[in-house]
């Protein structure tokens, strides 16, 4: 399968990155715009469903699942208002390369991140 753009060419893996936590009561959006969308949707519930189920840091969840062909890589090319700025809405891709290829973008408020070291 050939993409343009992929978030994990010249991106910024989440690992990276201090730890960020999820605001789990707060707004929480999963979108993609590749031609399989909604094979890629459907392949993300259960991973998704996880992340909440168990309240998982975006680190640890990285970490739980990247044997099975999933990282996080921030979204640079998705752009905040400024309340989205005041709300701490945060923006990353879900990318998949088992199973099926490909990555889905999720929007949602963090409730906290670690300082860098």
């Amino acid at each position: 399968m050939m993409m343009n753009n992929l978030p994990n060419e010249n991106g910024i893996n989440l690992l990276d990155l201090p730890n960020k936590r999820i605001q789990f009561d707060g707004p929480f959006f999963i979108s993609c715009a590749l031609p399989q969308s909604d094979d890629l949707l459907m392949h993300c519930q259960s991973y998704i469903d996880d992340l909440f189920k168990h309240r998982l840091s975006l680190h640890h969840f990285a970490e739980r699942w990247k044997d099975n062909g999933i990282s996080l890589w921030l979204a640079q090319d998705v752009k905040r208002s400024e309340l989205e700025q005041q709300e701490k809405m945060f923006a990353f891709y879900m990318m998949f390369s088992q199973d099926i290829e490909g990555y889905v973008l999720v929007q949602c408020q963090l409730e906290s991140q670690d300082l860098l070291q």
